[in-house]
């Protein structure tokens, strides 16, 4: 007449075993979502920063040998021999130019670039699209 308490029970989940479920997976999910873009926040400030170490340093090799002849606001010229070298702003990138013939972009999501010179120093500022801002001096000869 009466089952035994030994018997399983296979009718599956109870409504409250479900209502927990959903309530903890609605806690979860967001705080999943805020980890990923945080994440991916950090990966995009990290390439910039190494875009510009990387930058700064091929930079600083490539211009030592050669002697500043001009520079702009958005601009900087350099000769050695016949070989001008000019690094300039195009669209939102910087990019040299050998001679007038070809180009290699060298920073990428570039939104204000400027060019100053003290003596010996090229001073550089960059404020890249995501608003960080980066400044760097660099050495080269001086004036023909």
């Amino acid at each position: 007449m009466f089952r035994s308490a030994s018997v399983n029970n296979c009718r599956g989940f109870t409504l409250l075993e479900v209502i927990v479920s959903v309530a903890v997976l609605t806690i979860i999910a967001p705080l999943f979502a805020m980890l990923i873009l945080s994440f991916l926040g950090l990966m995009e400030h990290q390439h910039h920063s190494k875009e510009w170490d990387l930058f700064m340093i091929q930079f600083q090799e490539e211009i030592a040998p050669l002697m500043l002849e001009s520079h702009t606001d958005q601009s900087v010229t350099f000769i050695r021999g016949n070989k001008k070298v000019v690094f300039s702003k195009y669209g939102s990138v910087l990019r040299k130019t050998v001679n007038g013939t070809g180009y290699e972009i060298h920073l990428t999501a570039i939104d204000h670039l400027t060019f100053s010179r003290d003596g010996k120093m090229v001073m550089m500022g960059v404020q890249f699209k995501n608003g960080e801002t980066k400044k760097s001096i660099f050495y080269t000869d001086d004036f023909e």
